[in-house]
């Protein structure tokens, strides 16, 4: 050994022993053989493949990397990827677009310390991107320039490192490395001497970098200390504080196995490296000095390159190769375990090249492959299936497993029967024959007397467990008959139970079609109990599909068609109870078809049925427990754990119902091919574990280490779009928005992130402020409203954990529709105050108008009885002298001088009347209640009349108008003064009432009276009609010869009021 003997040239006794303790490990290499490990968990890896077609920019993945937030940024060599889980957001470079990045072949991607993120290329340079400032300025770009001395040296960069708070460490090609302060964006190199010495500190770097051939592949920080690879230096070097100095002897190259190291990983003293060349190899110690080597070896021969190193776990790390997959290496003997791609098998990794790995804060594993991107992740994958078949042809259909007393799994198939053991060798396959026919076994059955019996899709045998031959049953009768028809009958035996009934052993047969069987092992009888409709309490439905028995003996019966409990009786008898679905009553079976029961250990019957839930029977009804899904209503089988919980397989995966909290978990399974499908059932096998067949499969499970997620999805805002424009997310959370009344279509654009399980992520969205319960996101991830009325909104998302289950709301946005401005408090106010302004415009014209009328009013009844009254007085007067004066020799005289002096006396009383009307002092209903009272004295009184005058004090105290009182008052006075010229009658009565906000004025009297058609009134009537249509009144007069008249006027209040 060439290294040992360079040891002891040295005389370095230290360097030695590790030396020495590095050939021990090689001879433990050796020993430990060639590739395999029962104890590799590889056989556990399955891959889901995310690539173009859930979004990516390109499927030859370069590197990955996990931000703050949880985020998976993807490098590739066409773009950059941030992927949530469920969506992808992909960058690029687009010419001539600044606010882009700088080149599309990303190798490297980092968040420094302020949250901006750094993206280095191999084609652009380097690129900064702070997602949380404008849209239009989160890229910023750092390309080389030949015309600009102050630009970035190189595009070539090979990875990120965030040196402290004011400077990032980039490594580039051809160049030491780059700094680059953060702040102002100046770059400088460090220093090398040729291949050889140098330092990575800032402070000695220069403005222009050293032509050289060596450059930094990879770098991490250990403790106070760098530690680096270089193109040229073989080893991973430990560069310390301050000035970080390095010195690459000359000699590396001899002293190096694995020659250029790309990548490492740490393990204690110890360092795992991907080089140049092939094989996977350690380094003992770090290299610190050119004066002591630390040992390399080889520790996996493989012929080919590895790539990239992670590591899984305490016994194990991982390795990606240039060609050969995945090495899954155990770190204490290096056996290991190749993962490859299969075309046939679509959870496998995408491709055999595999260009980095990453194990996240959630233990998924993220395999960067050149034919996209493969996730293992731990959680989803809990579920262990063992291939039963090396070539399937055809698809096996499952019925029942039958654990042996050695451990031994015997699974029924339509194929025969699987024998897997313990010791987990590959299953055998044992088929069932019956006179040379393969048949389909379903169940088996081991009695008190360690016999065995076999039901199939034929009938039931009895069954030598270990040979796997068949024979008849020893059957003497058959329902009270001779056994014959049994053997030729095909009874589909579903399932056995055993029991003893009044003292004899019983196997009970669920049969498909055929009802409950009862096989008496001791008289050797057979008695099928049936659905007859002659026997009103037979079993209803022939469809069995389940048996149990509780602790108290009691006989359970599950069919297509409802429940039924057996009641127990010897000789036997066909009687049973029935519960089934009884719409509207709660307490009833929530539906009849009986997919299956289970007796739990505290003697509690569970039934599941098929769309309808989970059943429990309470002693005189059932609960009833319902799945957060729709499919998960959908139930084929349940088991009890040993942790009070009951395992429910759905047409999903599996539900787990939490008996002390009453409330379900979901698990989903990754593989289709694994979800049980009826006829199939579960096992609970004898260490805990449970089992059951699937396709091709044998799964098994351990629920009671079975791992709940219940990482919560963390919800954000993608997209929020007002009126088809996209607004600004860049400090949406601080700051709510405000738009106008007209600016009211608005949708959102959501998702969740959600790395482990993203499939069972279901959203609702509640608006509040408009709406008072969630909505269910119908379109993944989307809301729209359209015509929001004005308010004030909070838009909430919610989501469901990978168990089902909705976690807290999370407001995303706040915003606000603002009112039209005719809404507006402010518009409202100056409204409320024009019109108030108008109004009292209006009331101080119609005052003033009123006050002016009232003066024009008072002046022409002051001219009329100061004037025209002093006139026609003067004119009666003068007329009356005349006629005293004259001879009286001429008559015509004497009757002219009458006639004038009538008429002037005449003129100057309707004068009065109408200086009464427009005097504004008289418009109270109590002036004309008394201007009526004079009329009938003067007119009716005096000549001996009884009057009768009745008001309604209410029209006393009204204000009239000048039109209304004078229409109404000269209606009244022509109504007197006709029964005052004509009526010859002794009374007249006259009544004015207000009622229904009518006035009606009554005038009577006990006269003459007159035939209306007839009447030589007609002129004044015709005037009277005429004043009252000016009061839109109704107006009635009524006269007989002999028998009075009365006259009764109508009209509404308002037209008379003022």
């Amino acid at each position: 050994m060439e290294w040992v003997s360079s040891c002891w040239k040295r005389n370095d006794t230290s360097v030695f022993l590790l030396n020495t303790l590095a050939l021990w490990f090689m001879v433990a290499a050796l020993l430990a053989g060639q590739p395999a490990d029962a104890q590799n968990p590889a056989t556990d890896f399955h891959f889901e493949n995310i690539t173009t077609a859930q979004g990516l920019s390109s499927n030859d993945i370069t590197c990955i990397y996990q931000d703050r937030k949880g985020f998976l940024w993807v490098g590739t060599h066409f773009g950059l990827n941030r992927y949530d889980g469920q969506l992808v957001q992909t960058y690029y470079h687009e010419v001539d677009n600044p606010n882009s990045l700088s080149g599309n072949d990303v190798t490297d991607i980092l968040e420094d310390r302020s949250g901006i993120f750094w993206i280095a290329t191999k084609d652009g340079g380097l690129t900064r991107f702070d997602p949380d400032t404008l849209p239009q300025i989160q890229f910023r770009q750092f390309q080389n320039d030949p015309a600009n001395p102050h630009s970035i040296a190189v595009n070539r960069l090979t990875c990120l490192f965030d040196y402290n708070d004011e400077y990032l460490l980039a490594g580039a090609e051809n160049v030491t490395g780059v700094f680059v302060n953060k702040r102002t964006f100046e770059f400088s190199y460090p220093q090398m001497d040729m291949i050889h010495t140098g330092n990575l500190s800032p402070l000695n770097a220069q403005p222009h970098p050293a032509k050289i051939s060596n450059w930094i592949q990879h770098i991490v920080r250990l403790d106070n200390s760098l530690c680096v690879s270089f193109l040229i230096g073989g080893f991973v070097y430990k560069l310390s504080a301050p000035a970080y100095q390095f010195n690459i002897a000359a000699k590396v190259g001899n002293e190096s196995t694995a020659y250029s190291v790309s990548s490492f990983l740490f393990e204690g003293e110890k360092a795992w490296l991907a080089a140049w060349r092939n094989g996977l190899f350690l380094q003992y110690g770090l290299l610190e000095d050119t004066i002591h080597f630390p040992v390399q070896e080889k520790v996996v021969d493989v012929n080919d390159e590895v790539l990239c190193l992670e590591k899984w776990n305490d016994d194990f790390v991982i390795a990606g190769t240039k060609s050969s997959g995945l090495l899954i290496v155990n770190r204490q003997n290096y056996a290991y375990t190749n993962l490859h791609h299969s075309r046939l098998d679509a959870f496998t990794i995408a491709s055999d090249r595999v260009n980095c790995l990453l194990k996240d804060r959630d233990g998924i594993l993220w395999v960067g492959t050149s034919n996209g991107l493969s996730k293992y992740n731990p959680d989803q994958w809990q579920f262990h299936a063992c291939d039963l078949l090396a070539d399937p042809k055809n698809e096996l259909i499952h019925f029942s497993i039958f654990e042996d007393p050695s451990g031994e799994l015997n699974v029924c198939t339509s194929a025969g029967i699987f024998k897997c053991d313990p010791e987990q060798r590959a299953p055998r396959l044992m088929p069932v024959f019956e006179n040379g026919e393969i048949i389909s076994p379903t169940c088996i059955i081991k009695t008190d007397d360690d016999r065995y019996f076999l039901g199939s899709e034929s009938r039931m045998f009895q069954f030598n467990l270990p040979g796997g031959r068949i024979e008849q049953i020893d059957l003497k009768a058959m329902n009270d008959s001779p056994p014959m028809a049994y053997f030729s009958a095909k009874l589909q035996v579903r399932s056995v139970i055993k029991d003893s009934i009044n003292g004899n052993p019983f196997l009970i047969l669920a049969i498909l079609g055929d009802g409950l069987g009862f096989y008496d092992l001791q008289q050797h009888r057979l008695t099928l109990m049936i659905k007859m409709n002659a026997v009103p309490r037979s079993l209803g439905n022939n469809l069995v599909r389940a048996v149990t028995r509780d602790h108290d003996g009691n006989i359970w019966v599950g069919t297509s068609g409802g429940l039924y409990r057996w009641r127990r009786s010897f000789p036997l008898q066909n009687d049973f109870e029935a519960f089934l679905h009884q719409p509207g009553n709660d307490s009833s079976l929530s539906g009849n078809e009986i997919t299956g029961l289970l007796v739990d250990s505290k003697n509690q019957l569970w039934i599941s049925t098929n769309g309808t839930g989970l059943n429990k029977f309470t002693g005189t009804g059932f609960k009833h427990y319902f799945a957060p899904t729709v499919t998960g209503n959908k139930m084929t089988d349940l088991v009890e754990d040993n942790q009070d919980r009951i395992w429910i397989a759905t047409a999903s995966g599996f539900l787990v119902f939490y008996k002390k909290s009453e409330n379900f978990k979901e698990v989903t399974l990754a593989n289709a091919d694994w979800i049980l499908k009826p006829p199939a059932r579960m096992l609970k096998r004898s260490n805990g574990s449970i089992s059951y067949g699937a396709g091709n499969f044998l799964v098994t499970f351990n629920p009671d280490s079975f791992r709940m997620s219940h990482a919560v999805p963390q919800i954000y805002l993608t997209a929020f779009n007002v009126m088809g424009n996209d607004i600004s997310l860049a400090g949406l959370e601080k700051d709510a928005l405000s738009f106008p009344y007209y600016r009211n279509f608005i949708s959102f654009s959501f998702s969740a992130l959600q790395l482990s399980q993203p499939g069972m992520v279901r959203y609702q969205y509640w608006l509040k402020g408009l709406e008072e319960t969630w909505s269910e996101a119908v379109q993944t991830g989307h809301a729209v409203f359209t015509s929001l009325p004005p308010g004030k909104f909070e838009f909430y998302v919610r989501s469901t954990v990978a168990t089902g289950e909705w976690g807290k709301p999370v407001m995303l946005a706040a915003f606000e529709i603002r009112n039209p401005f005719w809404y507006t408090w402010w518009f409202l106010l100056i409204s409320l105050a024009t019109m108030a302004l108008i109004i009292y415009i209006i009331i101080r014209v119609r005052l003033q108008q009123l006050m002016r009328l009232h003066e024009v009013r008072t002046r022409i009844a002051t001219d009329l009885h100061d004037d025209i009254g002093s006139a026609l007085s003067s004119i009666s007067i003068s007329s009356q002298l005349v006629k005293k004066f004259s001879t009286h020799e001429d008559e015509r005289v004497d009757r002219i001088l009458n006639r004038i002096n009538t008429t002037s006396r005449e003129t100057l009383e309707s004068m009065s009347d109408i200086v009464w009307a427009i005097n504004p002092q008289n418009d109270s209903g109590k002036n004309m209640v008394m201007k009526m009272q004079r009329v009938l004295a003067d007119l009716l009184e005096s000549k001996g009349i009884g009057v009768e005058f009745s008001v309604d004090p209410r029209f006393e105290s009204m204000k009239l108008n000048m039109d209304g009182r004078k229409n109404l008052y000269l209606i009244f006075k022509e109504a007197v003064n006709n029964i005052s010229k004509h009526s010859s009658c002794k009374n007249a009565r006259v009544q004015i009432q207000l009622t229904d906000r009518m006035v009606t004025m009554r005038v009577e009297d006990d006269g003459n009276g007159f035939i209306v058609t007839k009447s030589r009134l007609g002129n004044g009537l015709d005037s009277m009609k005429f004043r009252a249509s000016q009061l839109h009144a109704v107006l009635h007069v009524e006269s007989e010869e002999g028998k009075g008249t009365r006259l009764v006027l109508e009209t509404t209040a308002t037209k008379i009021r003022d």
